[in-house]
């Protein structure tokens, strides 16, 4: 009887390990998402598969500001005076091994003071395939079909906003893109702390709590 219940645990462990996929739950997937460290915006556009494309911060006309989330030492992401400029960075789907139906979430520290045309502000979320492009500069378009897609409300300072969504087909490219409206003397916008990562499966997790579970009543069996 031991044996059966040691041999149940471990399928509950094996099961969800070979079930998940390389993305790791919990890592942070995005580069330099607090803009700091003297770090460097890339000028657009991009294009999904090109070389020198992921894991950088892709634009036409923001800038790296001070007076973020934590202060006045603090960098940001400042939107630029213009209406839809662009902000972007995309991680590399198909390396990752990020598959059709995997939950994930972005998490970022939002400030959008002033008058902006709200139908103009939004974040996206995009999957691309090789080829696919997204202009940065104003009215440049967005290739690729959006997975997240939400307007931005204005907000008094700053404010933490987290958004969840479920991968909706095998993509060579996953794209987090900030698309602004005009900008004006009356306020700053911006973004900081810009974080994507995957989440557990439910059913992993709950094989691992199975798991380790079981293993727990089997040695306390041993030891009576």
């Amino acid at each position: 009887m031991r044996k059966i219940i040691l041999m149940a645990a471990v399928a509950a462990l094996v099961i969800p390990i070979s079930q998940a996929s390389a993305v790791t739950s919990g890592v942070p997937l995005l580069t330099g998402g607090n803009f700091e460290g003297g770090l460097v915006l890339t000028n657009g556009p991009f294009t999904a598969g090109a070389p020198g494309q992921y894991d950088k911060w892709i634009t036409d006309g923001w800038e790296i500001a001070s007076g973020g989330q934590a202060g006045a030492t603090d960098d940001y992401g400042k939107h630029g005076t213009g209406s839809g400029l662009k902000l972007l960075q995309a991680v590399d789907a198909k390396g990752l091994k990020i598959k059709s139906g995997q939950r994930m979430y972005v998490q970022f520290d939002s400030l959008l003071q002033g008058s902006f045309g709200k139908s103009g502000t939004s974040i996206k979320v995009v999957g691309l395939n090789s080829g696919d492009k997204i202009e940065t500069a104003a009215g440049g378009s967005i290739g690729g079909s959006d997975i997240l897609s939400e307007l931005l409300e204005g907000t008094d300072g700053w404010e933490t906003q987290r958004h969840n969504f479920i991968v909706d087909d095998d993509y060579d490219a996953i794209a987090i893109v900030f698309s602004y409206s005009s900008n004006d003397e009356n306020g700053i916008r911006g973004v900081d702390n810009i974080n994507l990562q995957a989440m557990p499966e439910p059913i992993t997790m709950l094989s691992f709590l199975m798991g380790t579970g079981m293993i727990g009543r089997y040695l306390k069996r041993r030891r009576m």
